[in-house]
C-alpha cells in the first residue's frame, strides 16, 4: 500500500516526450510518501506507476503562451504551490523561458538567461568544454550543405551526423564512413528551417563504454549529491534516451554511500 504524505509540499513532473525519466522520478519521490503529479501524453510510463498521485493528461502542448495558461490552470487545481521537475531539455527550456509566470503556482531553480537553452545545445556545449580546456570531441556546425564539404576535411572519417537540439528534427544520429554517405545522409537530415546538424569526431566503442555522471548542482556550483554510471545498452528510442546504466561510485556523503 502505498502512503502518501500530503502534509509535504507536492512534486509536479512535467513529462512531455520523455519516457523512463518521468518514471523514476515518480518512483523514486512517491516511495517516499510524495504526493507526484505527472503531466504527459497518453501511454505515459509514469501514468502506470502506483506512485503516480493524479495524472494530468494532455493531448497537444505547443511550448507557447496557452502552454503557460494550461500549466498554470494545472496548479490552481493542485491549490498549492508544487515543485516542477521537467524531464526533458525542451521542458527545462520552456520553464526557464516562463518563469516569472509560472512562479505563480510552481516551485523550480531560477538561473540565469539562458542558462537553460545553452545547456540543451551542443554547440553551446562544445564551445563551453573549449573556453574552459575540458577535453572533448573535435565539431563542426554547418549552417549549409557547402560547410558540410569544407568541415569534413578537418574531420577525418568515420564522422558522426547528429541532432544540435533533440526536440527538433532530424530525430536520428548516424555514423558515415566516406563523403558520398556524409552529403547523402546530411541530405536527408536537414528538415528544420534553422541549421539543425552537427558534425562530431567518432570516438569508437561499444554501449558499455559510455561513462555518465548525474549530479546536483546548488547555486554556488556546489555539488552536494552526485555519482558516476556506467552506460550497459543503448536503446533505439528517438532520442536514444532508453538506457540501462549501473551506479559505479558515490560523490560525497559518506552516509548516502553506506545507506544505497
Amino acid at each position: 500500500m502505498v502512503v502518501i504524505d500530503e502534509t509535504v509540499i507536492p512534486v509536479t513532473i512535467l513529462d512531455l516526450g520523455s519516457s523512463t525519466q518521468g518514471l523514476g522520478v515518480t518512483r523514486s519521490l512517491g516511495r517516499l510518501g510524495i504526493p507526484v503529479y505527472v503531466i504527459g501524453f497518453d501511454q505515459q510510463l509514469a501514468f502506470l506507476s502506483r506512485y503516480c498521485y493524479r495524472k494530468i493528461c494532455f493531448h497537444t502542448f505547443e511550448f507557447n503562451e496557452q502552454s503557460v495558461r494550461d500549466l498554470l490552470a494545472v496548479g490552481s487545481r493542485i491549490g498549492r504551490r508544487s515543485i516542477l521537475i521537467p524531464t526533458t531539455d525542451q521542458g527545462a527550456v520552456f520553464v526557464s523561458d516562463n518563469a516569472d509566470a509560472l512562479k505563480e503556482w510552481f516551485i523550480f531553480p531560477n538561473p540565469k538567461a539562458n542558462v537553460a537553452r545553452s545547456l540543451s545545445s551542443k554547440e553551446e556545449m562544445y564551445h563551453l568544454a573549449k573556453r574552459h580546456q575540458i577535453p572533448t570531441a573535435e565539431a563542426s556546425f554547418p549552417q549549409r550543405r557547402q560547410d558540410v564539404l569544407d568541415s569534413h576535411r578537418v574531420l577525418s572519417f568515420p564522422v558522426m551526423l547528429k541532432p544540435l537540439c533533440n526536440w527538433c528534427p532530424p530525430f536520428h544520429k548516424v555514423i558515415v564512413r566516406s563523403e558520398h554517405e556524409l552529403l547523402k545522409n546530411y541530405d536527408v537530415m536537414d528538415t528544420s528551417r534553422e541549421p539543425n546538424v552537427m558534425l562530431q569526431e567518432y570516438i569508437p566503442g561499444e554501449d558499455d563504454t559510455g561513462w555518465i555522471f548525474h549530479g546536483y548542482f546548488n547555486q554556488d556550483s556546489d555539488c552536494p549529491f552526485g555519482f558516476t554510471a556506467k552506460k550497459c545498452v543503448s536503446g533505439l528510442h528517438i532520442t536514444a534516451s532508453h538506457v540501462l546504466e549501473y551506479v559505479c561510485g558515490m560523490r560525497q556523503y559518506p552516509k548516502l554511500r553506506r545507506s544505497s
